[in-house]
């Protein structure tokens, strides 16, 4: 690799991570949507969190840390499954688990 270009427009330094943040958005077209994301939640930034109201089910795979407490907070949580293998691309590693827990999940909720 070459060495970084010396003198007033290099100053011998790389960009930093901000930088390839900014050009993965550009260069992939998403600066937009990813933008939206903070202008939706601007009202409730600083506010303490609201429970939604909605019936959530959670399935915390072994390698796919979950906290309960913080789902809690902005949700109704009524069903929190802990699983003892897989992790966070659970449909690929535990298919079997996962229909399972989102049968049950849905079962009282007929």
């Amino acid at each position: 690799m070459d060495p970084p270009p010396q003198g007033p427009a290099g100053r011998g330094r790389r960009p930093g991570p901000a930088a390839h943040q900014h050009q993965l958005y550009w260069l992939t077209g998403t600066g937009s949507s990813s933008a939206y994301v903070g202008y939706a939640q601007e009202s409730s930034w600083g506010e303490p969190a609201r429970d939604s109201g909605v019936p959530t089910g959670v399935i915390a795979f072994a390698h796919d840390i979950g906290i309960r407490r913080y789902a809690e907070q902005e949700n109704t949580v009524v069903r929190w499954t802990d699983a003892d293998r897989g992790g966070h691309f659970a449909a690929l590693e535990e298919p079997e688990a996962l229909t399972a827990d989102v049968r049950e999940f849905f079962r009282p909720l007929r």
